[in-house]
């Protein structure tokens, strides 16, 4: 099994995509930099709307493409952010 590191956790990021403007959520600036523990992933993701199918869309995308390289857990912290 390849190891678990921050570039490719940061790598695996850049394929989740904002549901509203279609672009990665990393290029947005919505998603924080990974920190990593055991496995487990944590990072803090930035919503401009409130949507709780979007935030289950996320949430359900991280864990896709962090399991794909190797996390254990992802640990995602959604905040509500006004974009004004």
């Amino acid at each position: 099994m390849t190891e678990l590191t921050v570039e490719r956790v940061q790598t695996a990021l850049r394929e989740v995509r904002d549901p509203i403007y279609g672009k990665s959520m990393v290029e947005l600036g919505l998603i924080s930099p990974p920190t990593l523990r055991d496995g487990v992933v944590s990072i803090e993701v930035t919503l401009h709307a409130v949507s709780d199918a979007n935030q289950r869309q996320i949430a359900a995308d991280l864990e896709r493409v962090l399991g794909e390289v190797g996390a254990a857990r992802v640990d995602a912290q959604f905040r509500i952010e006004s974009p004004i």
